[in-house]
């Protein structure tokens, strides 16, 4: 088959839906497996999300950090309007 036959595309074609459906399959028994562990031991849920939530404030802190820093005045500069809520960060 010449390579612009609509045959030979729609195969390829199929054989690409194909590998994504077997790739998400073996994904979704993954996340199976973790929701079983997590059903078996759910201290270790508990672990995993207090160390999620460690690394998230982490971060949070260090980007209100980096934020005042490169303003200046602790954070990005607010409109002249309190009732505006729209947060204007100048880049120079």
């Amino acid at each position: 088959m010449p390579p612009g036959d609509p045959r030979a595309n729609a195969s390829a074609a199929l054989d690409h839906l194909q590998g994504a459906a077997l790739e998400l399959i073996a994904a979704a028994r993954s996340v199976l497996d973790a929701a079983e562990e997590v059903v078996q031991d759910p201290d270790a849920l508990r672990h995993a999300t207090g160390a999620l939530t460690s690394i998230v404030d982490a971060a949070a802190k260090i980007g209100r950090s980096a934020a005042g820093a490169a303003t200046g005045h602790g954070g990005a500069a607010r409109a002249s309007s309190d009732d505006n809520p729209i947060e204007r960060i100048r880049v120079d």
